[in-house]
């Protein structure tokens, strides 16, 4: 398997679904000054996942499938679009940008997809990939 990254090409992809559960959305204040419904709100107008949480499925296609197995995150510029709700569907989508052989790093076009196929992050992400792979 020491080809793999020789073999690894350009425009190969993964992707890997999640739907947004209740337990992913943002601890609220004790004083439930942003509970749906309240006097306060979210500037999205209800609780929102952690804003990592959707970078979480990009990360985890990354190291168990695309590039490889193991794989190991180096670099990110991501931008948020738009927001995630409990009960949505998102797809995290990687895709080979570049590849350097010498430096075992791949370079990472990312986005994720809401149910509506509408991009909710975008950006790209750079990996290295481990010895023997």
């Amino acid at each position: 398997m020491a080809g793999y990254l020789d073999k690894l090409q350009v425009g190969s992809f993964a992707s890997q679904g999640k739907t947004v559960s209740k337990a992913d959305l943002s601890p609220l204040p004790a004083d439930g000054s942003v509970v749906p419904g309240g006097d306060r709100r979210t500037r999205f107008g209800e609780p929102i996942p952690q804003g990592l949480m959707s970078p979480d499925l990009i990360f985890d296609v990354i190291g168990t499938s695309l590039p490889a197995h193991g794989a190991a995150v180096t670099g990110q510029e991501l931008t948020f679009l738009r927001p995630v709700y409990a009960g949505d569907f998102v797809t995290a989508i990687v895709t080979v940008k570049d590849k350097d052989v010498s430096a075992r790093t791949v370079t990472l076009d990312v986005v994720i997809n809401n149910d509506e196929c509408d991009p909710v992050v975008s950006g790209t992400v750079t990996a290295v990939l481990p010895e023997g792979v």
